[in-house]
């Protein structure tokens, strides 16, 4: 017996490490503490891509720093300074910066912390899925199946730009504990259902809203088939306590600013069309994948779910109907059906502040994994002969060569990440190390806004902001889903500049230095020549000029 559970270890390393190598390897190979793994897309988008990139790796590690140093500021963050709370104007990065914290105490650099963090998510995301997939079928190789399924399948890979918005490792936790919790009542049980359930709240709006209509069902169910027999009525006072103060912790601000009127509704909100689940498209789950899954539905129970009393099978199918369902909203509508998004809508403030509902069509895919498991584990338990563990170990590899498609195979991998050499340049980072060397502390004001011909152009914000994951000061420079609330009052003083007026207005706001970038093609360059004249005539105390910046003092009295 013990021989053998060293060989489904062994077997999950080498799945968990196999799958790790063919998805990030060659990107990390190339500087883990420089590169990180990104999908480019269309040109266009290019800008945008690799903001969105910067703005998760600054999100990462300065959520770990936060949470290591002062976690009851966890909200204030750097950007977007004066506004407060400035961290739910955005995606809060909550989960990911928790699993950061222990890369980001070894090591204090953002690019490496995000790359751990991106490992750490696979290796749960499959811990998660074997766990509960063995425990329901009591096979060890059904969860291996179901752990490579949801761990490394192109759905789960498809957005590595925002992994946080694919993140439903927690609620495949929540299931695992919360069905031994009501079968035996164990405070461990209760325990890992209440951080698991709150990890999930603090991972993205969509998995945590797709997370929730799954497990709905499945909740249902265990009340029906275990009713509350062997819960003590404090273990369900603690779990409820502690996914009630997590909602106060992360949902707060965001309710703060809603009622503040700075979270605007969405004129236009995107909706999954059930198109993408069909072979070829983005989110079909593949020919083996739906065999197994398929299975489950048709195998007895008494053959696929040898682990647990009770039949779970149809409400996770109904769960992930649900999520199919609210994903599409309207589109379903088109087709007859009620639109399941505006119903919930009805139920959950703040849905129409929601960009891209799309996204919780993510909650589909642990339903279909788990599933896929179970019907394995049935398909497994159909063998007669000896050897079947054996057996089991063969499909193993057999559905890793065919989701992973590892290139010593001469296969191509189904995801392959372009390398993003996200890590800002060194001198920029000597720019603000030589500032604080020579004590000029407190919040940026760094100019000029970027801008276009309509207006305020947020993707040219993003490398001030990855910036700050290195000097940690706060900074004018904003990149939010929401429109920071001083930025027509920062854009006026912005054009004014340096003027004394401008200047005195920035001091009240609190700024304390001016950091201006000069254009490489001139773009900027009256007020780089007003700048200059307002240094000469003394009326602005020059501090330091490095690498295309200079860094003007805002100390009371400085030009008086």
């Amino acid at each position: 017996m013990r021989v053998r559970r060293l060989l489904w270890l062994t077997s999950f390393v080498l799945v968990v490490g196999g799958g790790l190598s063919v998805t990030y390897g060659d990107v990390w190979r190339e500087g883990i503490v420089q590169f990180v793994p990104s999908q480019w897309g269309e040109e266009k988008m290019g800008p945008i891509v690799r903001a969105d990139q910067r703005f998760v790796v600054w999100g990462v590690s300065r959520n770990a720093r936060a949470l290591l140093h002062h976690p009851q500021r966890l909200f204030d963050a750097e950007q977007c300074y004066p506004a407060e709370n400035s961290l739910a104007l955005g995606e809060p990065l909550l989960s990911m910066g928790l699993l950061g914290t222990l890369p980001w105490a070894l090591t204090g650099e953002p690019i490496f912390t995000y790359n751990a963090v991106l490992a750490l998510m696979s290796v749960l995301a499959a811990l998660a899925m074997f766990a509960l997939v063995r425990d329901w079928t009591g096979q060890s190789s059904a969860g291996l199946v179901a752990a490579i399924l949801y761990a490394f399948h192109p759905i789960a890979l498809r957005d590595v730009i925002h992994p946080y918005s694919s993140d439903t490792t927690w609620v495949v936790f929540a299931l695992f504990f919360g069905r031994r919790w009501f079968a035996k009542g164990q405070w461990r049980d209760a325990l890992g259902l209440g951080a698991s359930a709150s990890l999930q709240m603090a991972t993205s709006f969509y998995p945590f809203l797709a997370s929730c209509v799954l497990a709905l069902p499945v909740g249902l169910w265990l009340l029906w088939r275990f009713r509350l027999r062997e819960i003590r009525l404090v273990q369900l006072a603690f779990v409820l306590a502690a996914i009630a103060l997590t909602a106060l912790l992360v949902f707060g601000p965001y309710v703060e600013l809603r009622a503040a009127g700075e979270l605007e509704e969405r004129g236009r909100q995107t909706f999954q069309g059930l198109i993408a689940y069909l072979p070829g498209r983005k989110l079909f789950f593949g020919w083996l994948g739906s065999a197994l899954l398929l299975l489950a539905l048709l195998v007895p129970r008494r053959l696929s779910l040898a682990g647990i009393a009770g039949d779970p099978r149809w409400a996770l199918l109904l769960g992930g109907l649900l999520v199919v369902g609210v994903a599409a909203g309207p589109r379903l509508a088109r087709l007859g059906f009620p639109n399941l998004y505006d119903a919930l809508a009805l139920l959950v403030p703040g849905l129409d502040n929601v960009r891209i509902p799309l996204k919780i069509a993510i909650g589909a895919h642990p339903a279909q994994c788990i599933l896929a498991g179970i019907g394995f584990a049935g398909l497994l338990r159909l063998w007669r002969w000896r050897g079947g563990w054996l057996v089991g170990l063969v499909c193993v590899a057999l559905v890793f060569v065919e989701v992973v498609r590892p290139p010593f195979l001469g296969l191509t991998p189904a995801v392959v990440y372009e390398s993003f050499d996200a890590r800002p340049r060194q001198l920029d980072i000597q720019f603000y190390e030589q500032l604080e060397a020579r004590g000029n502390r407190g919040p940026l004001f760094e100019i000029p806004i970027p801008k276009t011909p309509k207006g305020y152009f947020w993707p040219g914000t993003s490398p001030d902001i990855l910036l700050s994951a290195y000097h940690h000061r706060r900074t004018s420079a904003c990149y939010a889903s929401y429109r920071q609330p001083h930025r027509s009052q920062l854009e006026s003083i912005s054009e004014r500049l340096p003027s004394r007026e401008a200047m005195e207005e920035l001091r009240q706001f609190g700024f304390t230095t001016i950091t201006l970038k000069y254009s490489m093609r001139g773009k900027n360059q009256r007020q780089e020549d007003a700048f200059r004249s307002a240094q000469q005539r003394g009326e602005l105390r020059h501090i330091l000029s490095l690498a295309r910046r200079s860094a003007f003092a805002l100390e009371p009295g400085d030009h008086e």
